[in-house]
């Protein structure tokens, strides 16, 4: 409960469904691997990319972003692993300004060892 009274959880629980219907785990209906269109996404073809960010840019006009986490399978990985990006990576939002990770970037935040 405490959690909830001092945070904002949004959950976006599938960014591919389209790829899903066809059997895919990384790619929308365009064939692209959408874990790769985050730095500049196209609002056609990456729809769901290009307005998560939206999502999360304008989460962040209201407030700070704390964390952001995104959980899926790995095609080579098993059981539980975690990577981290390096702040340049977040550097662009959908409209090619900051992306919503600038800020905790900025400040040093590391991923676990």
């Amino acid at each position: 409960q405490t959690l909830r009274d001092r945070f904002v959880f949004k959950i976006l629980p599938m960014l591919n469904p389209d790829g899903v219907i066809l059997g895919s785990y990384r790619t929308g209906l365009a064939g692209c691997d959408l874990n790769r269109k985050w730095r500049r996404p196209d609002p056609e073809l990456h729809p769901t990319i290009f307005h998560a960010k939206a999502l999360m840019a304008r989460m962040r006009a209201e407030r700070e972003i704390a964390l952001f986490v995104d959980l899926h399978g790995h095609s080579a990985k098993r059981n539980v692993f975690m990577y981290g990006c390096d702040h340049v990576h977040w550097s662009s939002g959908p409209d090619g300004g900051a992306g919503a990770g600038a800020e905790v970037a900025g400040r040093g935040v590391r991923g676990a060892p």
